[in-house]
Protein backbone atom coordinates (compact mmCIF):
# COMPACT_ATOMS: atom_id res chain seq x y z
CA UNK A 1 0.00 0.00 0.00
CA UNK A 2 1.04 3.17 -0.72
CA UNK A 3 0.05 5.98 1.69
CA UNK A 4 -0.84 9.65 0.68
CA UNK A 5 -0.98 12.56 3.54
CA UNK A 6 -4.74 13.56 3.01
CA UNK A 7 -7.57 12.49 0.90
CA UNK A 8 -9.18 14.36 -1.97
CA UNK A 9 -12.84 14.53 -1.76
CA UNK A 10 -13.18 16.04 -4.95
CA UNK A 11 -10.90 18.14 -7.14
CA UNK A 12 -11.16 21.42 -5.02
CA UNK A 13 -11.67 19.99 -1.46
CA UNK A 14 -9.39 17.57 0.54
CA UNK A 15 -8.97 16.53 4.49
CA UNK A 16 -6.00 15.55 6.52
CA UNK A 17 -5.06 13.80 9.72
CA UNK A 18 -3.12 15.45 11.59
CA UNK A 19 -1.12 13.78 14.81
CA UNK A 20 -1.74 16.45 18.20
CA UNK A 21 -0.74 16.03 21.74
CA UNK A 22 -3.49 15.15 23.77
CA UNK A 23 -4.79 17.90 26.00
CA UNK A 24 -5.19 16.52 30.07
CA UNK A 25 -8.53 15.37 30.40
CA UNK A 26 -8.93 16.81 33.99
CA UNK A 27 -11.95 19.28 33.54
CA UNK A 28 -9.89 22.11 32.75
CA UNK A 29 -9.97 24.06 29.34
CA UNK A 30 -6.96 24.34 26.64
CA UNK A 31 -6.15 25.97 23.98
CA UNK A 32 -5.60 24.70 20.16
CA UNK A 33 -2.73 21.51 20.74
CA UNK A 34 -0.18 21.46 18.02
CA UNK A 35 -0.47 20.20 14.61
CA UNK A 36 2.59 17.23 14.78
CA UNK A 37 2.34 16.41 10.76
CA UNK A 38 -0.09 14.32 8.93
CA UNK A 39 -1.10 11.01 9.65
CA UNK A 40 -0.35 8.84 6.63
CA UNK A 41 -3.45 7.53 4.79
CA UNK A 42 -3.95 4.24 3.09
CA UNK A 43 -6.57 3.94 0.42
CA UNK A 44 -7.88 0.34 0.09
CA UNK A 45 -10.64 0.26 -1.84
CA UNK A 46 -12.82 2.72 -3.78
CA UNK A 47 -13.99 5.63 -1.03
CA UNK A 48 -12.08 3.40 1.78
CA UNK A 49 -9.43 4.52 3.59
CA UNK A 50 -7.51 3.25 6.46
CA UNK A 51 -5.19 5.13 9.52
CA UNK A 52 -2.90 3.87 11.72
CA UNK A 53 -3.13 4.71 15.21
CA UNK A 54 -2.11 4.44 18.71
CA UNK A 55 -4.28 4.29 21.53
CA UNK A 56 -5.08 7.43 23.47
CA UNK A 57 -3.55 8.96 20.84
CA UNK A 58 -5.55 12.65 19.62
CA UNK A 59 -5.78 13.62 16.30
CA UNK A 60 -7.61 17.17 14.52
CA UNK A 61 -9.25 17.36 11.03
CA UNK A 62 -8.22 19.78 8.49
CA UNK A 63 -10.16 21.09 5.69
CA UNK A 64 -9.20 22.32 2.72
CA UNK A 65 -11.44 24.28 0.13
CA UNK A 66 -11.66 26.86 -2.26
CA UNK A 67 -12.56 30.00 -0.24
CA UNK A 68 -14.51 31.49 -3.23
CA UNK A 69 -16.60 28.34 -3.56
CA UNK A 70 -16.92 26.83 0.05
CA UNK A 71 -18.88 23.14 0.46
CA UNK A 72 -20.20 21.89 2.92
CA UNK A 73 -19.00 18.47 4.94
CA UNK A 74 -20.45 15.98 7.33
CA UNK A 75 -19.06 14.34 9.82
CA UNK A 76 -19.52 11.14 11.85
CA UNK A 77 -17.44 9.71 14.45
CA UNK A 78 -18.75 5.96 14.12
CA UNK A 79 -22.67 6.27 14.00
CA UNK A 80 -22.74 9.96 15.52
CA UNK A 81 -22.43 12.89 14.13
CA UNK A 82 -19.66 15.13 15.43
CA UNK A 83 -21.34 18.38 15.05
CA UNK A 84 -25.38 17.41 15.80
CA UNK A 85 -24.64 14.69 18.14
CA UNK A 86 -27.46 12.58 16.02
CA UNK A 87 -27.59 9.31 14.43
CA UNK A 88 -24.74 10.16 11.27
CA UNK A 89 -27.16 10.23 8.10
CA UNK A 90 -24.66 11.01 5.03
CA UNK A 91 -27.35 11.64 2.69
CA UNK A 92 -28.88 14.53 4.12
CA UNK A 93 -28.68 17.74 6.05
CA UNK A 94 -30.15 18.93 8.83
CA UNK A 95 -30.91 22.89 9.49
CA UNK A 96 -31.84 22.44 13.05
CA UNK A 97 -30.07 21.00 14.67
CA UNK A 98 -26.97 22.27 12.31
CA UNK A 99 -24.78 18.71 11.44
CA UNK A 100 -22.59 19.94 9.32
CA UNK A 101 -19.73 22.37 8.70
CA UNK A 102 -19.15 24.55 5.97
CA UNK A 103 -15.45 24.41 5.04
CA UNK A 104 -13.18 26.50 4.63
CA UNK A 105 -15.03 28.55 6.44
CA UNK A 106 -14.26 25.89 9.56
CA UNK A 107 -10.45 25.14 8.83
CA UNK A 108 -10.43 22.30 11.30
CA UNK A 109 -12.06 20.15 14.08
CA UNK A 110 -10.60 19.02 16.76
CA UNK A 111 -13.34 17.47 18.52
CA UNK A 112 -16.84 16.34 18.98
CA UNK A 113 -19.19 19.90 19.42
CA UNK A 114 -19.51 20.87 23.14
CA UNK A 115 -20.65 24.68 22.18
CA UNK A 116 -19.91 27.47 24.10
CA UNK A 117 -16.59 27.75 21.94
CA UNK A 118 -14.95 24.21 23.27
CA UNK A 119 -14.57 20.94 21.53
CA UNK A 120 -14.09 17.42 23.36
CA UNK A 121 -10.91 16.26 21.60
CA UNK A 122 -10.60 13.66 18.99
CA UNK A 123 -8.99 10.44 21.28
CA UNK A 124 -8.47 6.41 19.29
CA UNK A 125 -9.60 4.19 21.29
CA UNK A 126 -10.36 0.93 20.61
CA UNK A 127 -14.11 -0.77 19.87
CA UNK A 128 -15.67 -3.04 22.51
CA UNK A 129 -14.96 -1.11 25.90
CA UNK A 130 -17.75 0.84 25.42
CA UNK A 131 -15.53 4.08 25.43
CA UNK A 132 -16.32 5.59 22.33
CA UNK A 133 -19.01 8.54 21.85
CA UNK A 134 -20.92 6.18 19.35
CA UNK A 135 -20.96 3.51 22.23
CA UNK A 136 -22.61 5.95 24.83
CA UNK A 137 -25.32 7.54 22.27
CA UNK A 138 -26.03 4.54 19.84
CA UNK A 139 -27.09 1.28 20.94
CA UNK A 140 -25.78 -1.82 19.02
CA UNK A 141 -22.85 -2.66 17.49
CA UNK A 142 -20.35 0.08 16.87
CA UNK A 143 -18.78 1.59 13.69
CA UNK A 144 -16.00 2.97 14.71
CA UNK A 145 -13.65 5.08 12.46
CA UNK A 146 -14.94 8.11 10.59
CA UNK A 147 -17.24 8.76 7.40
CA UNK A 148 -17.17 11.86 5.56
CA UNK A 149 -20.03 13.24 3.26
CA UNK A 150 -19.08 16.30 1.00
CA UNK A 151 -22.31 18.50 -0.54
CA UNK A 152 -21.59 20.80 -3.24
CA UNK A 153 -22.50 24.43 -3.37
CA UNK A 154 -26.35 24.68 -5.43
CA UNK A 155 -25.42 25.75 -9.26
CA UNK A 156 -25.13 29.54 -8.81
CA UNK A 157 -24.91 30.73 -5.35
CA UNK A 158 -20.78 31.04 -5.80
CA UNK A 159 -18.15 31.58 -8.88
CA UNK A 160 -17.11 28.42 -11.10
CA UNK A 161 -13.92 29.89 -11.62
CA UNK A 162 -11.57 31.80 -8.93
CA UNK A 163 -10.88 35.53 -8.91
CA UNK A 164 -8.12 37.17 -10.87
CA UNK A 165 -6.72 38.18 -6.68
CA UNK A 166 -6.70 36.50 -3.80
CA UNK A 167 -8.92 39.13 -1.27
CA UNK A 168 -7.28 37.55 1.41
CA UNK A 169 -3.72 38.71 0.67
CA UNK A 170 -0.69 37.02 0.30
CA UNK A 171 -0.20 35.91 3.96
CA UNK A 172 -3.60 33.31 3.33
CA UNK A 173 -2.70 29.77 4.55
CA UNK A 174 -3.96 26.69 2.87
CA UNK A 175 -5.78 25.42 5.86
CA UNK A 176 -5.49 22.66 4.72
CA UNK A 177 -5.15 -3.28 12.90
CA UNK A 178 -8.11 -3.39 15.16
CA UNK A 179 -10.99 -1.45 14.81
CA UNK A 180 -10.44 2.04 16.86
CA UNK A 181 -13.28 4.33 17.33
CA UNK A 182 -13.06 8.22 18.88
CA UNK A 183 -13.77 8.90 22.65
CA UNK A 184 -14.20 12.26 24.05
CA UNK A 185 -10.79 13.73 25.59
CA UNK A 186 -10.02 16.73 27.42
CA UNK A 187 -11.82 20.07 26.48
CA UNK A 188 -10.18 22.67 23.92
CA UNK A 189 -11.60 26.12 22.94
CA UNK A 190 -12.32 26.00 19.43
CA UNK A 191 -15.86 26.79 17.88
CA UNK A 192 -17.64 25.09 15.58
CA UNK A 193 -18.94 27.92 12.89
CA UNK A 194 -23.09 28.46 12.20
CA UNK A 195 -24.01 28.06 8.42
CA UNK A 196 -23.65 31.52 7.16
CA UNK A 197 -25.14 30.75 4.19
CA UNK A 198 -28.26 28.86 4.90
CA UNK A 199 -28.74 25.42 4.42
CA UNK A 200 -30.32 25.94 1.02
CA UNK A 201 -27.31 27.08 -0.44
CA UNK A 202 -26.15 23.54 -0.65
CA UNK A 203 -27.03 20.20 -2.81
CA UNK A 204 -29.52 18.23 -1.33
CA UNK A 205 -27.07 15.15 -1.78
CA UNK A 206 -23.79 14.60 -1.21
CA UNK A 207 -21.47 14.36 -4.26
CA UNK A 208 -18.74 11.98 -2.32
CA UNK A 209 -18.88 9.80 1.10
CA UNK A 210 -15.84 8.07 2.18
CA UNK A 211 -14.98 5.89 4.99
CA UNK A 212 -12.34 5.93 7.18
CA UNK A 213 -10.79 3.40 9.46
CA UNK A 214 -9.08 3.53 11.93
CA UNK A 215 -6.77 0.51 13.02
CA UNK A 216 -4.69 0.35 16.19
CA UNK A 217 -0.58 1.42 14.95
CA UNK A 218 0.92 -1.62 16.71
CA UNK A 219 -1.09 -4.29 14.68
CA UNK A 220 -1.00 -2.52 11.76
CA UNK A 221 2.68 -2.27 12.47
CA UNK A 222 3.05 -5.97 13.23
CA UNK A 223 1.32 -6.76 9.93
CA UNK A 224 2.72 -4.85 7.90
CA UNK A 225 6.17 -3.35 9.11
CA UNK A 226 4.91 0.09 8.91
CA UNK A 227 5.20 1.76 11.66
CA UNK A 228 3.08 4.74 13.04
CA UNK A 229 4.97 8.00 14.65
CA UNK A 230 4.61 7.66 19.16
CA UNK A 231 2.54 9.75 20.14
CA UNK A 232 3.67 12.81 22.18
CA UNK A 233 3.19 13.72 25.59
CA UNK A 234 1.18 17.00 26.28
CA UNK A 235 2.79 18.16 29.41
CA UNK A 236 5.89 17.21 28.28
CA UNK A 237 5.51 19.34 25.16
CA UNK A 238 5.06 22.28 27.13
CA UNK A 239 8.05 21.50 29.56
CA UNK A 240 10.07 22.13 26.61
CA UNK A 241 8.53 25.57 25.98
CA UNK A 242 6.43 24.73 22.76
CA UNK A 243 3.93 26.77 21.38
CA UNK A 244 -0.05 25.81 21.44
CA UNK A 245 -2.72 27.39 19.81
CA UNK A 246 -5.69 30.05 20.81
CA UNK A 247 -8.30 32.02 18.79
CA UNK A 248 -7.62 35.48 18.97
CA UNK A 249 -11.21 36.32 19.61
CA UNK A 250 -14.52 34.62 19.27
CA UNK A 251 -16.47 35.10 16.26
CA UNK A 252 -20.20 34.68 18.51
CA UNK A 253 -21.27 32.42 15.71
CA UNK A 254 -20.60 29.45 17.50
CA UNK A 255 -23.10 26.08 17.45
CA UNK A 256 -24.96 25.24 20.44
CA UNK A 257 -23.97 23.14 22.25
CA UNK A 258 -25.73 19.52 21.50
CA UNK A 259 -27.89 18.29 23.71
CA UNK A 260 -26.50 14.74 23.10
CA UNK A 261 -23.09 15.46 23.00
CA UNK A 262 -23.25 16.92 26.10
CA UNK A 263 -23.84 13.95 27.76
CA UNK A 264 -21.34 11.88 26.37
CA UNK A 265 -18.27 11.25 29.48
CA UNK A 266 -14.72 11.46 28.87
CA UNK A 267 -12.53 9.18 28.70
CA UNK A 268 -11.46 9.97 32.15
CA UNK A 269 -14.33 9.14 33.82
CA UNK A 270 -14.87 5.99 32.00
CA UNK A 271 -11.28 4.74 33.02
CA UNK A 272 -7.40 5.03 33.60
CA UNK A 273 -7.12 3.98 29.83
CA UNK A 274 -3.15 4.71 29.98
CA UNK A 275 -3.03 2.34 32.94
CA UNK A 276 -5.35 -0.29 31.73
CA UNK A 277 -3.97 -1.54 28.41
CA UNK A 278 -7.24 -2.76 26.70
CA UNK A 279 -6.82 -6.02 24.41
CA UNK A 280 -8.06 -6.23 20.54
CA UNK A 281 -11.84 -7.79 20.53
CA UNK A 282 -12.23 -10.96 18.63
CA UNK A 283 -14.84 -9.60 16.83
CA UNK A 284 -12.47 -6.89 14.53
CA UNK A 285 -10.02 -9.91 14.12
CA UNK A 286 -11.20 -10.14 10.59
CA UNK A 287 -10.31 -6.71 9.84
CA UNK A 288 -6.38 -7.71 10.44
CA UNK A 289 -6.71 -10.60 8.50
CA UNK A 290 -8.17 -8.23 5.47
CA UNK A 291 -5.63 -5.50 6.05
CA UNK A 292 -3.13 -8.69 5.78
CA UNK A 293 -4.53 -9.57 2.53
CA UNK A 294 -4.10 -6.44 1.19
CA UNK A 295 -0.21 -5.64 1.82
CA UNK A 296 0.63 -10.08 1.01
Amino acid sequence: MTPQDHIDLSADCRVTFHRTLRVPDDGGDYPLPPGLGAMSVYPVAEDEFVIPVHRAEALWLGFGAPFWKPHVLKVGTGSVDAVSGEPFRPSALSRLPQDYVVIPDQPWLDGINAGEGYVRQFVAVPLGHRLTVESQLEPGEEDGGLTLALFDPRPGRFPDEPPLTDPRGPLCMDMCAASMGLGAGGRIRQEVYADGYGIDTWEAAPSRTVRVDLVDALAFGALTGIEAPPPVDARAWTALGRPWFDLISPTQADIAAAERLARVCSLADLTALEDDPLPIPESQVIRLLRLRELVA
